[in-house]
């Protein structure tokens, strides 16, 4: 399975095979009983995983980073 194969409607977006891989089993763990969403700002972070309903935000493969429109 290619890395483009796994994309599974996320796009080509830089989303690494672990995030999507979480992002699904985070989201069919939960079905529908809470919104999860990938690539979640929250000010001038980024987060790969959130579920707002819980306050819970999850990165996955690195430190905290800020998205690049906020960075000097």
């Amino acid at each position: 399975m290619g890395r483009s194969s796994f994309n599974n409607g996320i796009g080509s977006n830089g989303t690494s095979f672990f995030e999507q891989l979480t992002y699904w089993t985070i989201k069919a763990y939960f079905y529908n009983q809470y919104e999860v969403q990938l690539h979640y700002k929250l000010g001038a972070y980024e987060f790969d995983i959130a579920i707002p309903e819980l306050n819970a935000l999850i990165e996955c493969q690195s430190g905290l980073h800020t998205s690049k429109t906020h960075q000097e």
